[in-house]
Order: C-alpha cells, then structure tokens, then sequence
C-alpha cells in the first residue's frame, strides 16, 4: 500500500535472532540456471553451520573406531572425566552425500551440553563416491565397537540413543553384545519408538531397548 508506514522503523532495526532467520532462508533460496552440482550442495551444507548459534563449552575429543575405519568425535558435559554417561550416537544430517562432523559441531556441542550426555558423531562415508549402503555399515560399525568397550568411551552401557535428525541408520542385533539383546534406535521413524521427540530431550532419553 503506496504510503504506509513501514512495519519496523529503521531506527528499531530487526531482531538478530529474526535476521539470521531470514538469512538462512536467503541462503537456501538463491536463484538457479541449473541443478546445483554436487560441490555446491556441500559447500551449501557447511555454509548452513555458519548461522548456527555460538556451541557451549563441552568437552571435544577425536577419535576412531572399527579398527581406525571411521572417525568419531566425542563430546561430554564440562567436568565429565572419566564419568560413565548416557550415550547419544549421532548420525549427521545432509541426504547421504553431505556434511560431517565439523558442519554439526556446534548441534552436538549442544546436546551433550543440555542433555548432560556424552555425544558420540560418527564421520559416515558419503554418497556417490561410496554407494549405499556404506553410510549404513559405518554406522552399524561405530555402534558395534562402542558397545564392545564403552567405559573405553565413558559411557554408561545401560543408556543409548540415537536422535531424530535423519539420516540415523537403525542398528542391528549384535549376537554377542548383551546375549542377543537388541540395540534400538531411538529415532522417531523407528517402529520401536514409543517416546516423543520432546521427552528425548531429558537427561533419561538415552536407553537400550
């Protein structure tokens, strides 16, 4: 409408917490010739983590696991030493062919900070130049060789998870961890699942099944 008034005055400016939201949008809304390739889509995953809010601090250790195969980095609460804590092994985000451990760095930092919880990201291999189902062995991998040593890791072997965040492979029965017990995958699309997504925000989210 010609001469109205706008609907933030100059001199208020926009809330930060508005602005970065809009800048996000911007991001992810840039005007295309073509499909993006798949550097772009990469660099556009890392991009995102920019406007991410800045991480607590938490304890930060790198790591690898199945025999040196796949890399993992390993957060805990501040004061957490030795501490045997619910675990939460997390499987990043980016449709199988982006993203990794420093893109989701400052979510993981998060969780294990407010979900007083170790965090345990998993560094999966990435489509096309590793094909599926290879994401899903390395996961199923890193869960094995943690839950054959988990005090090796400080985590408390009667409390795991997994969260929401797609991708999260579901893991397999292991014949010799628990004499048959079945590790579940606590994410919301697992036929298992019988918690919300708000309640696996507490501390006691992280269980075997």
């Amino acid at each position: 409408m010609t001469g109205a008034p706008p609907l933030v005055s100059p001199a208020m400016g926009l809330d930060p917490r508005a602005r970065r939201f809009l800048d996000l949008i911007a991001a992810g809304a840039k005007p295309r010739d073509s499909a993006p390739t798949l550097q772009e889509l990469r660099a556009a995953t890392d991009g995102l983590a920019s406007f991410a809010a800045p991480p607590p601090p938490v304890e930060r250790c790198d790591d690898v696991v199945a025999a040196g195969r796949i890399a993992v980095r390993l957060y805990a609460p501040p004061g957490s030493g030795d501490a045997q804590l619910p675990a939460l092994l997390y499987f990043h985000g980016g449709g199988w062919i982006s993203g990794g451990i420093a893109s989701h760095d400052a979510i993981c930092a998060t969780l294990s900070a407010l979900g007083l919880c170790r965090v345990i990201a998993v560094d999966y291999r990435l489509a096309p130049e590793h094909r599926f189902p290879a994401a899903l062995d390395d996961g199923a991998a890193a869960l094995r060789a943690i839950a054959a040593r988990p005090r090796r890791y400080g985590v408390d072997p009667r409390g795991w998870g997994s969260p929401a965040t797609p991708p999260a492979p579901i893991s397999p029965s292991s014949s010799r961890a628990r004499r048959r017990r079945r590790w579940r995958c606590n994410c919301c699309c697992a036929q298992s699942c019988r918690r919300s997504a708000a309640r696996r925000l507490a501390p006691r989210w992280l269980r075997a099944g």
